[in-house]
């Protein structure tokens, strides 16, 4: 059988478990932003800034 067909069960595991990864990527990215936000908090320089952005995204 051709995995490349849309009905080979094994592409349908692939794309269901691509859908998961883009699903979660999204997440994964607002926690790494906020991880780099709560770093630069305690910058003098944008320290203030950074923590209005932390604000903005908790919305």
């Amino acid at each position: 059988m051709d995995a490349r067909t849309a009905e080979h069960r094994s592409v349908d595991e692939v794309i269901a478990f691509v859908d998961r990864a883009v699903d979660g990527l999204a997440a994964l990215r607002v926690a790494r932003l906020e991880a780099e936000l709560e770093r630069l908090a305690v910058h003098p320089e944008v320290g203030e800034l950074a923590e209005a952005a932390l604000c903005a995204i908790e919305f």
